[in-house]
């Protein structure tokens, strides 16, 4: 079996991350995985794990994301799609209908709240019709599935898979403070304040 998964960022941590720990432990039952999505640092460390990368601007509602993403198709020649994010979700529901690719969305939570009250009513519209097209959907919460359904957002097959957290790997990974520094090329005598 051969999963594309579609992301909408390729950034560092969230949704990238959990994919990664997903691909590779999907590779260890012999599915092959690749993912597309924007350019980003996550992109090196799919690599590291022999994970195909394609690039697409799928943090965009675009056309030239659907191309991009339809080449990832052609050449990896998948046997689903499995979109994370709005973006990702777009280009994958107009390619698993051209290409009859079963497309599953793994929902990583609803935004509706920062929309006006006309494009809160448009964005919901959408999120209903997709996920009506959706061969799955699959929500990271009970409480996400439970706002969805109230919402009318429902599939014909629906599941809750916690989202799990490799914790010795990120302990593993993380960087001491003068690593850290060198990297963002922060000196070590500046001050920083962040979160």
């Amino acid at each position: 079996m051969i999963v594309l998964h579609v992301l909408t960022s390729l950034a560092l941590g969230g949704a990238p991350q959990a994919v990664l720990t997903l691909a590779a432990a999907m590779k260890s039952r012999n599915v092959r995985v690749a993912v597309v999505g924007p350019v980003g640092p996550m992109a090196a460390r799919f690599t590291e794990h022999g994970i195909g990368v394609f690039t697409a601007p799928t943090d965009r509602l675009c056309r030239q994301a659907v191309r991009d993403v339809d080449r990832a198709v052609q050449v990896t020649g998948p046997d689903m799609l499995v979109s994370h994010g709005k973006g990702a979700a777009f280009c994958s529901d107009r390619i698993a209908e051209r290409r009859n690719i079963p497309h599953v969305r793994v929902m990583h939570g609803l935004h509706h709240e920062r929309y006006t009250p006309a494009g809160r009513w448009a964005y919901l519209a959408w999120e209903r019709r997709l996920a009506r097209r959706a061969a799955a959907l699959i929500f990271l919460s009970h409480a996400d599935a439970g706002e969805a359904t109230d919402l009318g957002i429902v599939a014909r097959h629906q599941r809750v898979v916690p989202n799990g957290v490799d914790a010795d790997g990120l302990v593993a990974a993380a960087f001491d403070r003068r690593s850290a520094r060198a990297i963002l090329g922060i000196p070590d005598d500046a001050r920083v304040v962040g979160a």
